[in-house]
């Protein structure tokens, strides 16, 4: 206590004597802090949670010195210019700056009663936040490398259950790859996949799950699925008919696909159309493309021609008008550009051969130089039909061949009385569109004459329907005994076998029958097939004299260079639209020229392909 005469009667300490009893208090505690540890033994702090107390105090004092120092707070104490002391403004004393110093005596911020009084509101928030934001921050860091490496390990608490998942995930895969393999199988043969049941094990389910019963003896993954099917141990099992066009569709899409890429990197392409009714009465338009595959070099393969089927469509009107519309959608819906069609190729319909309102008209009104090439197929087809046509006698001949046929067709017992004289060959009905049926309809009848009249006589005797009865004496009497029926059949075989045609001209008037036949039916039918040759075949002429000088490269050896350049600016000018060319004649012609004695004599267009 003070020895002064008025605090004689002080029943308080002054306030220099709380400061000084304040500052003991705080260096008592200080010695104090951490006794416990003696006795207790410390968690095992992460190297980097340490890191972090070391920021975290490290941050603290940059604020203590900023509270010394810089705080205008400050009101009861200032900082000298030496700065070992701290002075008192009300007392004048000064305190020594070791004893307060907040470096030794380490404020501990965990507790913000032990904070100093001049640190402001906005340093408290900022101590708080930035030491719990970093603590939580790093810790979290740490769980989730923890738990990152018992993942990667496969060292957590749900590794049994994750094994689980991934046997079940491949148990599912091995499963679907067979089933894929059936319907891969069913689809390359053409066979049916379902019949009137869906359940496996029951009669009239189809191929598709006899495949499946069929593996089920010697697989052992469909073995175990066909036990929890039976066992109802699972109610997913992947065999039902809407699985199996849902499978279909993703592997057609995948399929399509792969089409669109080889197309667009052959650049090029032709496309084929035609309209075909299916079993159901609907009528279904295909759509072919077909590409240039010039061969990879790296695999091996050589040039060739391949054709891609594209989709069936379902159509309601055959018009060219809306067929044109249907194919302009199909391509740019699978994204194909109409510019790279270079082809056409059709039937002779009206709908598509159009001059004007044709398929191939509005497509090359759209495309120049998507040249169309009719089928020369159905192009033979047609004259044929032609040829029959052009003479009274050939049509009564064509209805002949054609009588004999549904004469015998349309009973059994008849038909066994056929097959008894006619061991040789068997009568086939008259195509109206194959050419190859047309031949066996006519090789039939033409080697098998006797025979075929003492079969048409059998059945005149045994038969009592009298109808049946008049048409076999007729075709026996009237037409297989006629000189002019054996020389058709004869001339129209051998028309057919060769496919050429003998034609003279004469004005003369004859009363010989053979010349009369000669005159008036095969001349006839002669001339109706030359002009129908040149009348069907006339847009192969046009092809033929802009292309022609192409298919032989080795003759382009025996071709002078002027003839050479001129078919080259020929085929420029075809093969342009507008400012577009597909080639530039003074390069083509360059190229020519050193091509033509690289080659061998015996090369083809593919091996002239495979060359570069």
């Amino acid at each position: 206590m003070s020895s002064r005469q008025r605090d004689k009667y002080r029943k308080f300490d002054s306030g220099y004597q709380k400061r000084v009893n304040k500052l003991k208090l705080e260096q008592n505690l200080k010695k104090q802090r951490g006794a416990l540890n003696k006795f207790v033994l410390s968690p095992n702090i992460p190297e980097r949670v340490a890191e972090v107390q070391n920021e975290i105090e490290n941050y603290e004092e940059k604020f203590m010195s900023k509270s010394d120092t810089e705080q205008p707070g400050c009101s009861k104490e200032y900082v000298t210019q030496n700065s070992n002391e701290v002075v008192d403004k009300d007392s004048g004393l000064s305190i020594d700056s070791k004893i307060v110093n907040k470096r030794e005596a380490r404020i501990d911020f965990s507790d913000p009663a032990q904070w100093p009084q001049s640190l402001n509101h906005d340093m408290r928030v900022e101590i708080v936040l930035s030491k719990s934001e970093k603590i939580e921050f790093y810790e979290t860091v740490l769980s989730w490398n923890e738990l990152k490496t018992r993942i990667i390990k496969n060292e957590t608490i749900d590794d049994v259950h994750l094994k689980e998942i991934d046997k079940k995930k491949q148990y599912w895969k091995d499963v679907l790859k067979r089933i894929l393999s059936a319907i891969f199988y069913l689809a390359k043969h053409g066979d049916e996949f379902r019949r009137s049941s869906d359940v496996i094990y029951t009669e009239h389910n189809g191929k598709f799950l006899g495949l499946i019963e069929m593996m089920a003896k010697f697989d052992p993954v469909i073995q175990e699925h066909v036990r929890r099917i039976k066992n109802n141990e699972t109610h997913d099992h992947y065999l039902s008919h809407q699985i199996q066009d849902e499978l279909i569709e993703l592997i057609a899409q995948k399929i399509r696909q792969q089409i669109v890429e080889e197309i667009k990197e052959a650049k090029y392409f032709s496309i084929m159309m035609d309209c075909t009714p299916d079993v159901s009465r609907e009528e279904q338009l295909s759509i072919i493309i077909r590409i240039l595959d010039m061969g990879n070099k790296i695999m091996s393969t050589i040039p060739c021609i391949k054709e891609y089927f594209i989709e069936f469509i379902n159509v309601h009107n055959t018009t060219g008008y809306d067929l044109t519309n249907i194919l302009l959608d199909k391509l740019n819906s699978i994204g194909i550009d109409l510019k790279d069609c270079h082809g056409q190729a059709y039937d002779n319909g009206a709908n598509m051969k159009g001059q004007y309102k044709g398929v191939q008209s509005r497509i090359i009104a759209k495309n120049p130089r998507a040249f169309f090439s009719p089928c020369a197929c159905h192009n033979l087809n047609l004259l044929l039909g032609d040829i029959a046509k052009s003479s009274t006698v050939a049509v009564g001949f064509f209805g002949t061949i054609q009588r004999i046929y549904c004469l015998f067709a349309s009973s059994i017992k008849r038909w066994d009385i056929l097959k008894k004289h006619c061991t040789f060959l068997t009568l086939k009905p008259l195509s109206e569109t194959r050419w190859e049926c047309k031949v066996n309809s006519f090789k039939a009848i033409r080697y098998q004459v006797p025979e075929l009249f003492r079969a048409l006589e059998e059945v005149a005797y045994t038969t009592s329907d009298p109808k049946t009865k008049s048409e076999a004496q007729s075709l026996a009497s009237n037409k297989l005994e006629s000189y002019e029926f054996i020389l058709s059949l004869v001339i129209w075989y051998e028309i057919l076998i060769e496919k050429q045609f003998d034609y003279k001209n004469s004005d003369e008037i004859n009363d010989d029958p053979e010349k009369n036949f000669r005159t008036f039916y095969f001349n006839v039918i002669a001339d109706g097939a030359l002009s129908s040759f040149s009348e069907r075949f006339n847009q192969f002429q046009i092809y033929n004299n802009n292309f022609s000088f192409l298919y032989n490269i080795i003759e382009l050896r025996k071709i002078t260079n002027d003839d050479i350049m001129k078919n080259c600016l020929n085929l420029q000018n075809y093969l342009s639209d507008g400012d577009s060319y597909d080639i530039v004649a003074s390069e083509f012609y360059e190229e020519l020229l050193v091509f033509r004695h690289t080659m061998k004599e015996d090369s083809t267009p593919i091996g002239a392909l495979s060359f570069f």
